[in-house]
C-alpha cells in the first residue's frame, strides 16, 4: 500500500471542521461524491468505535464504507481504517491545523497504488461538499 495525499483549505475554523468529520447528522449532509448524492452515517467517533457510510449517488448506484477509528484527537486529527469492495484495512488519516478563520486539511490514504485515482477523484469531491457545507 502507498499514500494518496489531499490537501484542501476548509472555509471555516477548525472545531467546526472537526466536528463536520465526527458528527454523523453532519456528515451526511456532505459526505457523498456525485453531485446530487445523499449518505447515511453511523458513528462513535472514539478509540475503537466504528463507523459505517453508506453514500448513494444520484442514479442509485451505492457505496459503502466501513472501518474502525484508531485515534481520535479533538480537534486536530482523525485516523480509521478504510474498508470497501475494493480494499480492505486502508488506513485514512485526516490531520487539521488552524488558519485563523480557515483550517488545512491533509487527507492521507494508504492503499493499493492502482486504487489511488478513484479515491482521489472521490475525496476531492467529498471535501469540496464539505467546504460548501461550511463556507
Amino acid at each position: 500500500m502507498t499514500a494518496l495525499e489531499v490537501d484542501r483549505v476548509i472555509r471555516a475554523p477548525i472545531e467546526e471542521a472537526f466536528a463536520a468529520l465526527t458528527d454523523p447528522d453532519v456528515m451526511a449532509q456532505w459526505f457523498f461524491h456525485e453531485v446530487g448524492g445523499s449518505a447515511e452515517i453511523e458513528m462513535e467517533p472514539i478509540v475503537g468505535g466504528v463507523y459505517s457510510i453508506l453514500m448513494r449517488g444520484s442514479e442509485g448506484s451505492e457505496l459503502s464504507a466501513t472501518g474502525e477509528f484508531l485515534a481520535v484527537v479533538h480537534p486536530t486529527r482523525l485516523v480509521f481504517t478504510w474498508n470497501t469492495y475494493l480494499t480492505t484495512d486502508a488506513t485514512v488519516t485526516i490531520e487539521l491545523r488552524e488558519l485563523g478563520d480557515t483550517t488545512h486539511l491533509q487527507l492521507r490514504h494508504e492503499l493499493p497504488t492502482e486504487l489511488h485515482e478513484p479515491h482521489r477523484i472521490a475525496w476531492v469531491a467529498v471535501l469540496a461538499n464539505l467546504d460548501t457545507l461550511l463556507a
